[in-house]
């Protein structure tokens, strides 16, 4: 029979916000966990960078990353963060990446999904935590680079 049909590790949990957890600090990561009791969240942030990894009603696991970029709203601004996003959605599978606007400023957002609606094992989660933490973060550096701005000094 396939390999993948008796996998080593056959224990298949479900994906939650204790195993995320979990997986923080194992790593050592500094994190907090935000949300009520319907929505629970994991927040981080590494390198200027914000990240938010939630496990979602339909079984995803979502990671959102925020890039809070240091220009004033206005519609110049919003139209050259909005085509460095296209430009980089356009070359990578993913994260998705997208623009947003409040009181603030401007912000660079985002989204990463993939289904666990079935549990994973440990050394699943591990990877899938890993891939899509540093796609993420990968992402969000590449569109500060197109920007041409400077990295975020804050410690996180």
């Amino acid at each position: 029979m396939a390999w993948w049909q008796h996998p080593e590790d056959q224990d298949t949990p479900p994906v939650t916000v204790e195993r995320l957890t979990e997986w923080y600090e194992q790593q050592g990561y500094k994190y907090g966990v935000d949300g009520d009791d319907e929505r629970q969240y994991v927040v981080s942030g590494f390198g200027g960078f914000g990240v938010i990894m939630e496990i979602t009603r339909a079984g995803l696991l979502r990671v959102h990353g925020m890039y809070d970029v240091d220009m004033s709203v206005s519609e110049e601004n919003r139209s050259r963060l909005d085509s460095v996003c296209c430009c980089y959605n356009e070359n990578a599978l993913f994260p998705t990446l997208y623009s947003e606007a409040d009181d603030t400023g401007l912000q660079i957002r985002s989204d990463f999904v993939i289904p666990v609606g079935r549990g994973a094992n440990g050394k699943q989660l591990s990877s899938y935590i890993y891939t899509m933490l540093d796609a993420t973060l990968d992402a969000l550096r590449t569109a500060r680079l197109d920007l041409g701005l400077e990295p975020n000094q804050e410690a996180d």
